[in-house]
């Protein structure tokens, strides 16, 4: 039987004494499997023509009322709308300067200009939302991108990536703030021990994160939740995740590399690769014995769930995408393909669960085989 765990006694939240602001949480692994705090909403086929083919997605963004999705194989950028009809797609690939090699990151802006990060050609290509070219601004080398204010591009680097600059004052940040190709902020600081490396836990990892209007940032191979300023770049702490059984995240060297190999062998707790938020909850998602662990955190109560959330009622798996930067809906959503329905039926069937909704996705993809998002609400509270 699933458990409804309120841990006041394994997460406790304290204010660091040398910044009033930053939140440390302090977490004990938990194996335990743990009832889905959050609640079924409703699901998104994406319907594509024929001619329209998608791959495998690597990037979702939901802004002004419509869903964005980019394609790491066709390196495409695909446009549907909120139920899931296909609108249009990007697909510029070349060596000019109105198109690109590669899709590193994409990001669409309110007035619905598409902006291509090429890292092959330190680029950031513009479209419009009709694919005809706006734009092109220089770029430094980076693994996720958003656009500041005054022509300012906030940078996550991601463990190494830096290192392909060749520039020794560009060398071991995982952040960097440019105007162009001028560099005027780079921190959060990283082992040179891991240069060129990258590591990512989870299916896919959100550099940034974007909710009413602030926008925060996470690392790989660090605890800390990072805050970015959008009129000038600044960065700051947020959120320390102190979590039991991962604390080498602050060692160096060789042993920075042995709890890097710790985690991939499922020996160690992963630092955060997926955080999301509201007004009131945060959801951080860590890896733990090769399984996601999902911790919820109730910022006004102190309250918060840690465990393995696997199935909701319906039989629906729970692993929402980690590369949602921003999102319209304000919900939590899980990439569900058609070939998995089956699987997670029987599943549903042999637990108990009411299968309807897995039954009905079953007969529906049998007509069309699209991707599914999954959406499901926050919780109000964890009271």
């Amino acid at each position: 039987m699933l458990l409804w765990v309120l841990l006041a006694t394994v997460a406790c939240a304290e204010k660091q004494p040398n910044n009033a602001d930053v939140l440390t949480i302090r977490v004990q692994v938990a194996n335990d499997a743990v009832e889905n705090p959050f609640t079924y909403s409703h699901y998104v086929i994406l319907n594509t023509p024929d001619n329209v083919i998608m791959g495998e997605i690597k990037k979702v963004q939901i802004i002004g009322g419509n869903i964005y999705i980019s394609d790491n194989q066709q390196r495409s950028i695909l446009c549907f709308d909120l139920h899931g009809n296909f609108l249009n797609h990007l697909n510029r690939q070349g060596r000019s300067d109105r198109e690109y090699v590669r899709i590193e990151d994409f990001e669409v802006n309110p007035d619905s200009t598409i902006c291509v990060f090429d890292s092959d050609q330190k680029k950031i290509v513009m479209y419009d939302s009709n694919g005809n070219f706006m734009n092109s601004l220089h770029s430094i080398n980076g693994a996720a991108f958003k656009m500041l204010k005054d022509g300012l591009i906030a940078y996550n680097r991601g463990n190494g990536v830096a290192s392909v600059d060749k520039d020794t004052d560009q060398l071991f940040f995982n952040y960097a703030c440019a105007r162009g190709k001028d560099v005027e902020i780079n921190a959060v600081p990283f082992d040179d021990a891991l240069e060129g490396r990258r590591f990512f836990w989870g299916q896919t990892k959100n550099f940034f994160f974007e909710w009413d209007r602030e926008l925060f940032m996470s690392s790989m191979l660090n605890n800390t939740i990072f805050k970015i300023s959008k009129q000038n770049g600044q960065i700051e702490p947020y959120v320390v995740f102190d979590i039991e059984n991962g604390s080498r995240v602050n060692s160096s060297g060789e042993e920075l590399l042995q709890f890097a190999d710790d985690v991939m062998n499922g020996n160690s707790a992963s630092p955060p690769y997926n955080f999301q938020k509201n007004k009131r909850l945060m959801m951080i998602m860590y890896n733990y014995n090769l399984q996601p662990h999902t911790f919820v955190y109730d910022a006004e109560t102190g309250m918060s769930i840690n465990g393995i959330v696997s199935f909701n009622k319906y039989g629906l798996p729970f692993l929402p995408i980690s590369y949602v930067d921003s999102d319209d809906t304000g919900k939590i959503i899980t990439l569900l393909e058609p070939y998995d329905i089956p699987l997670f039926l029987n599943l549903a069937k042999k637990n108990g669960l009411d299968s309807s909704i897995l039954e009905e996705l079953q007969q529906k993809t049998n007509e069309n085989d699209n991707t599914i998002l999954v959406f499901n609400d926050w919780p109000v509270s964890l009271q």
